[in-house]
């Protein structure tokens, strides 16, 4: 079963996904790592390494140590070290190594080798599983994700529902794609998603005040974008 997914080569980098690693770094620390993120992001892998090297005992230290190994051209013999030190922090419970993890998996282990269908199919797997765990704790991007690989397999009721709950938790795409996928559903498929989608967010709602102030916030943010007056179109505006 072919994965064939458009990725971005590189997640973004944001928040760790309301989850907390053990051992949790010093506020002087985070900012190294913070630091050393920023670079990754710019490829300034050489950098990025000095500065998390010192820091290597924390997941989120790891996280960026194993995705600066898997990128940096100059380090081919590093690769199984990158996965290692990523695997190691999202074992550990950081957050932005299972989105991580998840996407790394879907595009492939190493993007510059062809791979048999059995692999693909196993790091399909090792993917998804990730990737739970991330939506699992309300993270928008891996629910996205979860909804390609269930239009991958053909399960559009699933993928329905994932993006309703992306949507929900502020992915900027979610709706666009939710509204391609609805045009070849019927109405009680989807029916069964949005049931599916608004018990999902009613369970976590119902429990914790931070779910339904998080909801209220992506909420607000849309109504004030909304609320931004378009650029003017001075072609459209007739001279006298």
């Amino acid at each position: 079963m072919p994965i064939n997914l458009l990725l971005p080569l590189k997640m973004p980098i944001f928040a760790n996904l309301a989850t907390k690693a053990n051992p949790e770094p010093a506020s002087g620390e985070q900012e190294q790592i913070a630091r050393a993120a920023r670079a990754f992001e710019a490829q300034e892998y050489a950098k990025a390494v000095a500065l998390l090297l010192p820091l290597k005992q924390y997941p989120e230290a790891m996280c960026f140590i194993g995705l600066v190994y898997l990128d940096d051209p100059l380090q081919p013999s590093m690769r199984s070290h990158g996965w290692e030190s990523l695997i190691a922090s999202a074992r550990s419970g950081f957050g932005y190594a299972w989105l991580a993890l998840g996407h790394r998996y879907l595009s492939g282990p190493d993007r510059s080798f062809p791979i048999e269908v059995e692999e693909i199919q196993r790091n399909f797997d090792y993917a998804r599983y990730w990737l739970v765990k991330g939506a699992e704790q309300g993270c928008a991007v891996s629910h996205y994700l979860l909804a390609q690989c269930d239009c991958n397999v053909g399960d559009f009721g699933s993928a329905a529902t994932r993006l309703i709950l992306a949507d929900t938790l502020g992915h900027k795409d979610a709706a666009d794609l939710y509204d391609s996928i609805a045009l070849g559903l019927d109405s009680e498929t989807l029916g069964s998603a949005q049931k599916a989608a608004l018990e999902w967010l009613n369970v976590r709602t119902a429990n914790c005040d931070e779910w339904a102030l998080r909801i209220a916030e992506v909420r607000s943010a849309r109504k004030r974008e909304s609320e931004v007056p378009a650029k003017m179109n001075l072609d459209a505006i007739p001279l006298h």
